[in-house]
């Protein structure tokens, strides 16, 4: 299922987004409908955290995929861990269904009862009473259900350019959804269809 959403640029948010500083709010609330993240990432090394053009190689790509996912998923966390143990004991200590009650707590995010299920499955919680719940085990859930409700896909800008070769076996090796692009060839590409030199 795909949904049209706004794009959203990453350069509104900052660290500690997931608190409320600089535009983080606006940022994250644009994603709270989406079914898939894409992550545009300059895959030759050649701008920095500001968007400013530098030396190609000279920036490690993967410290912008680390920032993102880190606010995304304390974002996650703030929302699971608010007023956690007071909807724990009264999910427990009234019988009630702990994934309904999961899925109530969590809708805005856009969260559905099988994204609840597979995760208790996944962090192996879904026959443990919620009043039991560690922190970790509260970090561990927000973080997989992230990576369930709201897969990130990488978009490799740049993987023309040499130097993005290196970066993008790198993280490859280490991110699920890895996908080398090249916005200056496909525009490329467009003109040359718009000129009736190719068929495109």
């Amino acid at each position: 299922r795909f949904i049209p959403i706004k794009m959203v640029d990453v350069a509104e948010l900052i660290p500690g987004a997931h608190e409320g500083r600089g535009l983080g709010n606006k940022f994250l609330d644009e994603l709270r409908k989406a079914d898939v993240l894409i992550h545009v990432i300059d895959a030759s090394g050649s701008t920095d955290e500001e968007g400013i053009p530098v030396k190609p190689g000279s920036r490690d790509p993967e410290e912008d995929i680390s920032f993102i996912e880190k606010e995304i998923e304390e974002w996650f966390y703030s929302i699971v861990s608010k007023d956690w143990q007071k909807f724990a004991r009264t999910t427990d200590l009234s019988n009630k269904d702990p994934v309904d009650e999961l899925l109530s707590k969590l809708s805005g995010l856009s969260i559905n009862k099988y994204h609840i299920i597979e995760t208790l499955r996944q962090t192996k919680l879904e026959n443990v009473k919620l009043m039991q719940w560690s922190e970790d085990d509260l970090r561990n859930f927000s973080k997989k259900l992230r990576e369930i409700s709201k897969p990130i896909v990488i978009a490799a800008n740049k993987a023309d350019l040499p130097e993005a070769k290196q970066f993008i076996q790198k993280i490859t090796r280490k991110y699920k959804w890895v996908i080398p692009t090249s916005a200056e060839a496909e525009l490329a590409l467009r003109k040359a269809s718009k000129n009736g030199i190719i068929e495109y």
